[in-house]
């Protein structure tokens, strides 16, 4: 991803995040474009023609229009806030409050009650221009025809909102959101893999002469500047150590940042500091972690005793093995990275694939390893990973959880067909982690219906 458009798909982020900035910027519009057809108006009024779609009534009739059409919005804006607050409140009682994150980004969510908004501000406006209007024929009829045209554009979207948030809270395309997502942070957070794979980072290099940069204030690591930390380390002749990675919590007054090097002290700590913003929450601007975890949540939600939904467990098993495999062809940030004349400059703390393998399967495991279909997925799942994986590092962490499963489920299970079922499943694992992923693929994994008919019979 090049830096322009990773950092276009940065600001898209935090647009989502903050979900009034759409709602924001339509209204305002909406104000706008209320005065400027008022002076469209008045600029073409003798010459505009009567035609069929043209407003051509008198004041009373525009002020019953506009006050209607008002009305209507206000109906249909308490009435969209009090779905949407349902809406949240099941998805926290279901799905979890990470998942809260993913529905509320949504941009079309968004619009649609700016567009609500924008309608309902844009009528009170053009109501106040046809109060002040002196006779009928300096009523603002371009003004008012385009606010019939907006009432009727809400009254569709209004329709849509409905089947769009039926469609939000239904699992598949909830998880499959959350996936989607975390594939947008992977892209721009990693490099894919040019045929080879990584090289191990090079040994820190000692903090000699080095200053502390403390944190000013208390949160989670948002993001990590690394271009700004090499310029300012390059720039000073010095090397920057971050003590925390993205996503971390710090509290105020903790190590920051460890500045070594001869004139480590003219390093500016707030500098150092803008470069590692810190935030109340988690965010996934850059939080891989965080993305799985949401998908783990829902996971586990569908195995509480109080759901048993299996099938939502399965599909977050489905979209973490895409990302995952996604991950096992991408480089990962290096520990060390070096100016153009190849001296060390910064030195941070990078999430490492067995890390997110861990955060993946370790509490679905925990949670699901007595499950027939639970544990058989989750071995289909590792199988799918290790066809992309290159590293032996990864591998070996794919292995140490495919055997995990193993072991837990045959002390776990009591009936035959289960145990014979996670049995094949190992073994098919197991060799496509030992044949080193790709040319055993094609030979162990199953067919659609006979992943169907295995998933059928451990039920």
């Amino acid at each position: 991803m090049t830096n322009l458009r990773r950092q276009v798909d940065r600001l898209l982020d935090r647009v989502q995040r903050h979900d009034w900035i759409v709602p924001f910027a339509m209204v305002l519009s909406a104000v706008i474009l209320a005065f400027s057809m008022d002076a469209l108006d008045r600029l073409v009024d003798s010459r505009l023609r009567p035609m069929w779609w043209l407003f051509s009534g008198g004041q009373t009739t525009a002020r019953q229009l506009l006050s209607a059409t008002a009305a209507a919005m206000v109906a249909i804006v308490t009435m969209s806030f009090s779905i949407t607050v349902t809406a949240v409140t099941f998805i926290a009682q279901h799905y979890g409050t990470l998942a809260i994150r993913t529905f509320m980004r949504n941009l079309t969510t968004q619009f649609v009650m700016g567009s609500f908004l924008a309608t309902l501000v844009y009528s009170l406006l053009v109501l106040r221009l046809v109060h002040s209007a002196g006779n009928d024929e300096a009523v603002p009829r371009i003004a008012v025809t385009l606010g019939i045209l907006l009432a009727l554009v809400s009254f569709g979207m209004l329709v849509y909102f409905l089947y769009h948030m039926s469609e939000n809270m239904d699992a598949p395309n909830l998880v499959a959101a959350i996936g989607w997502n975390l594939e947008r942070v992977i892209h721009r957070t990693t490099e894919p893999l040019d045929g080879e794979a990584d090289k191990e980072d090079s040994p820190a290099p000692q903090m000699i002469g080095s200053s502390i940069v403390t944190a000013d204030s208390t949160g989670y690591v948002r993001m990590i500047d690394h271009e700004r930390l090499l310029a300012l380390a390059r720039r000073h002749g010095a090397v920057i150590r971050l003590e925390f990675g993205v996503g971390h919590f710090v509290r105020q007054g903790d190590n920051l940042a460890t500045i070594g090097g001869p004139s480590s002290i003219g390093v500016p700590a707030h500098a150092v500091r803008k470069a590692v913003p810190m935030e109340s929450k988690r965010t996934l601007e850059e939080d891989i972690e965080l993305g799985l975890n949401q998908l783990v949540q829902v996971a586990i939600r569908g195995l509480s005793p109080g759901r048993n939904d299996t099938f939502a467990t399965m599909l977050c098993l489905d979209r973490l093995g895409a990302a995952l495999s996604l991950l096992a062809e991408r480089r990962f940030p290096p520990a060390v990275q070096r100016d153009g004349e190849g001296r060390p400059r910064l030195v941070t703390r990078p999430v490492t694939f067995a890390d997110l393998v861990d955060r993946s399967f370790e509490q679905i495991h925990s949670f699901g390893g007595e499950t027939t279909v639970i544990a058989a997925r989750m071995l289909q799942t590792m199988r799918t990973v290790a066809v992309h994986t290159r590293r032996p590092a990864d591998r070996a962490s794919l292995r140490r959880h495919v055997v995990a499963v193993h072991e837990e489920s045959r002390k776990r299970l009591s009936d035959r067909i289960g145990i014979e079922v996670v049995e094949r499943e190992f073994q098919e694992a197991m060799a496509v982690l030992e044949d080193g992923g790709r040319s055993a693929a094609s030979r162990y994994s199953p067919t659609p219906v006979a992943r169907e008919r295995s998933d059928t019979s451990s039920a």
